[in-house]
């Protein structure tokens, strides 16, 4: 709420034609700021919306809830993936607002590099026949990593080889509960 006071002082004073507001905390503290500043645009960028609400706690919850009667509000809504666009519209989301930006990947730096394959693992302490999968994302629950871990389970009995990498920071608990 003093977050939400502070913001409404500072769109007053700049009066900014757009808040641009990403994830669902700050797209609630936008479209309810933007009530008090007449003429100021809110664009929603909505990324996570189809997380098993099972996953969520109880504010979690609420605010994805309030979002979609708030939706009507947004000047736009923005996802990125067509999956995630066909969610928000089967929960109310307005399809006349709701659009697909896509995440960008630079595939120059993003290639697959064979030459430093060796290197990443040895450094990895992964024997060259190892078969690898990998997980790339904060240690939460909704990135999958124990889902990668169980999968590895089953593979395991076909694939001896198979190791699974998972690079991302999260809490020493959640590190632990993982390991």
């Amino acid at each position: 709420i003093g977050f939400t006071r502070r913001l409404i002082a500072a769109l007053r004073l700049g009066r900014p034609r757009w808040i641009i507001a990403y994830m669902t905390g700050p797209n609630l503290a936008a479209s309810c700021a933007a009530w008090f500043v007449p003429g100021t645009a809110v664009v929603w960028n909505v990324v996570g919306s189809q997380r098993d609400r099972h996953l969520m706690n109880r504010v979690e919850r609420a605010a994805s809830s309030v979002l979609r009667f708030l939706a009507d509000g947004a000047e736009a809504v923005v996802v990125n993936s067509d999956a995630g666009r066909s969610h928000l519209l089967a929960t109310g989301f307005p399809p006349d607002r709701t659009f697909v930006v896509r995440n960008g990947v630079d595939a120059e730096a993003f290639r697959p590099r064979p030459d430093l394959r060796d290197e990443g693992r040895r450094l990895l302490g992964v024997d060259a026949d190892a078969v690898v999968f990998g997980v790339v994302g904060r240690l939460h629950p909704v990135k999958g990593q124990a889902w990668a871990i169980r999968a590895l389970a089953q593979v395991l009995p076909q694939i001896p080889t198979a190791v699974l990498a998972c690079v991302g920071r999260g809490t020493e608990e959640q590190r632990t509960a993982l390991e």
